[in-house]
């Protein structure tokens, strides 16, 4: 007994799963569009990367030019030969003065006070008719030699008498002293007429008064070496 199949009945066809086909072509097109949007922000960042690099480079071309101007400026610059020796000499002189300086804070031996108090005393001991043309003090005022002119030469020991009566002048000794008359300077001449009694020897005018030199020194202690 043969059996037959109908082939035309619809049952018996193959079916296709409509809700399988929708949901996975769903899942397709959201793949796609996440990808899609993935490209878009990457193309998007790069871009944006690219832009901030173009200003950057910009703003090294920018610093490279400016300091490149700044360098053929500095170049440019010389320095000034008259300035750079009128440098040097005031430093020259900075130095002298402050050695100067130096000098005069050592001033006696262990005291520190300078020239100034024998100074002081010099100019304490004044005397009308005597007048100093020449100062010297060494060893911070030790050691002294001045030189000076007086109308009347019996006024130095009243003078020297002075120096010594002075504190800062104490234990010196006033001992060396010369004296002379110079010639009368042609100024001081009368235009003409003979030699006064007060002439040289020789006829010439001597001069109304004295030049002397006096010298001191600190006094040897008692039984050392004299001086």
């Amino acid at each position: 007994m043969s059996q037959n199949i109908n082939l035309f009945d619809p049952a018996l066809r193959p079916r296709r799963d409509l809700l399988r086909a929708v949901p996975l072509a769903a899942a397709w097109f959201a793949c796609l569009l996440l990808v899609g949007a993935a490209a878009w922000a990457a193309q998007a960042e790069r871009g944006k990367r690219q832009d901030e690099l173009q200003s950057a480079r910009q703003d090294a071309e920018r610093e490279r030019k400016r300091f490149a101007s700044a360098g053929a400026l500095i170049r440019q610059l010389r320095p000034d030969a008259e300035l750079l020796a009128e440098l040097q000499r005031l430093e020259q002189a900075e130095g002298a003065l402050g050695e100067v300086a130096r000098t005069l804070k050592r001033g006696l031996p262990g005291a520190g006070s300078g020239f100034a108090p024998a100074l002081r005393a010099l100019a304490a001991s004044r005397h009308e008719s005597i007048w100093l043309t020449h100062i010297e003090l060494a060893a911070g005022g030790a050691e002294i030699n001045l030189a000076g002119r007086a109308l009347d030469a019996a006024a130095l020991p009243d003078w020297i008498g002075r120096l010594s009566a002075q504190a800062q002048f104490h234990g010196h000794s006033f001992a060396d002293l010369s004296i002379r008359r110079p010639p009368a300077a042609p100024a001081d001449l009368p235009a003409a007429s003979a030699a006064p009694p007060g002439a040289g020897a020789a006829g010439t005018e001597l001069a109304s008064y004295v030049e002397f030199r006096l010298a001191a020194h600190p006094a040897a202690p008692a039984g050392g070496a004299p001086r």
